[in-house]
């Protein structure tokens, strides 16, 4: 799949409040100017793509889920 192809479904999924970009404000490496993260809105929609629904002790991606979770509380308090 293009580029193109790939940020044209981004922007459509931003638009219809799917998912959300942010840019980290620190960078780790020199590389990661340009990365912008992205994030769900609503943390089910995220657990039901990747069909995560397992007990927070069993997760291997808790640390993932969390800082969606508080990124988009975040978000949603600032709006």
């Amino acid at each position: 799949m293009s580029r193109i192809t790939v940020e044209h479904y981004l922007d459509l999924l931003e638009q219809t409040y799917v998912i959300f970009g942010y840019h980290p404000i620190a960078r780790i490496r020199e590389g990661d100017r340009a990365c912008k993260k992205i994030f769900f809105w609503d943390t089910g929609i995220r657990n039901a793509l990747l069909n995560a629904f397992s007990a927070e002790e069993l997760r291997p991606d808790i640390g993932a889920l969390w800082e969606n979770w508080v990124i988009a509380e975040a978000a949603k308090h600032n709006r």
